[in-house]
């Protein structure tokens, strides 16, 4: 599983944050001054939370990430490249999958190992913003607490990109040439294995449910007494290893269809600007708030890494 930048300021110094420029370092110093004279950071550093607006700045980071990361599925579906360039050189199986824009999917038709560029054009962003009277009033903790509420709408703009890269797979070209009949809110053992065995020997290591299918499965006596065990790092919120399979199983109420998936050989999630944390204002309006941003670009290299329900 991927690992993000666990700081703003180690973020700035890999190079993931592109404003930053070749300044790196200096840039996130840049940054703290100014988040020093915002309203929101000043009222951190009125109340001695933290010694200087820097450290106010990474715990914004670490509480918003905190609750943003077990809501984002997709670094579970495809494998996270990390980049300082904007696009990437890749190579396709016999057909590939790349999102071109939001809700847009480019099919490219190909000779096997052919190279096509995933580009990091995807922004996605999420925000909370409030009055001035409500950052004048409210303590540090409340605010940091409030701000949390951007989370869902990072998170579900991530997801969407995702699912909708996977749903854009012609039927012809998942693994096994069809789709596998799963039933509606109550899944059966025989379609999960089904779905496993439309690998041959390229076994699947995740499966993605519909949050309602994910819950059918405990259900299942074969489910419920084989062995499994939740994940060891950062869980999502609903997520079981399963032991005996060696399969991740995930369940989100984005996820339109059931969805296997080998990780190792599937796609690639290129990651430019992992999701970091910024104080913002609206002198003219005089609104003040927080903004998350991300940017990346998704490619499936080989949908016959993939097999695909019904549901």
């Amino acid at each position: 599983m991927y690992i993000p930048p666990q700081t703003l300021k180690e973020a700035y110094a890999k190079g993931m944050i592109p404003e930053a420029g070749g300044l790196k370092e200096a840039a996130f110093a840049r940054l703290a001054t100014e988040a020093a004279m915002h309203p929101i950071i000043r009222r951190a550093l009125q109340e001695g939370l933290y010694q200087d607006a820097a450290a106010a700045l990474e715990a914004m980071q670490h509480d918003i990430m905190s609750v943003v990361y077990p809501r984002l599925i997709a670094r579970d579906l495809l494998r996270v490249v990390p980049t300082v360039n904007t696009s990437e050189r890749f190579y396709l199986g016999k057909r590939g999958y790349i999102l071109a824009n939001r809700g847009h999917v480019a099919e490219i038709n190909s000779k096997p190992d052919t190279p096509v560029d995933i580009t990091a054009s995807i922004v996605n962003t999420g925000g909370e913003s409030w009055s001035e009277d409500f950052v004048e009033d409210v303590p540090w903790n409340i605010m940091n607490f409030e701000s949390e509420g951007l989370a869902g709408e990072f998170a579900r703009g991530e997801n969407a990109d995702c699912i909708t890269l996977f749903n854009a797979i012609s039927t012809g070209n998942l693994a096994g040439g069809a789709e596998v009949t799963v039933t509606d809110t109550n899944p059966t053992w025989a379609q999960i294995l089904e779905l496993i065995g439309k690998f041959g020997d390229d076994y699947p290591d995740v499966i993605a449910l519909n949050t309602v299918e994910f819950l059918g499965l405990f259900k299942l006596d074969q489910f419920v007494n084989a062995l499994y065990k939740g994940a060891d790092t950062g869980p999502r919120l609903y997520s079981v290893n399963h032991a005996l399979l060696g399969i991740k199983f995930i369940g989100h109420s984005q996820v339109t269809k059931t969805l296997a998936i080998n990780t190792k050989r599937a796609g690639v999630m290129l990651m430019r600007s992992d999701m970091n944390v910024m104080p913002w204002e609206d002198k003219a309006q005089r609104k003040f708030g927080v903004n998350a941003r991300e940017r990346y670009g998704m490619g499936i290299l080989r949908p016959d890494a993939v097999a695909r329900g019904t549901y």
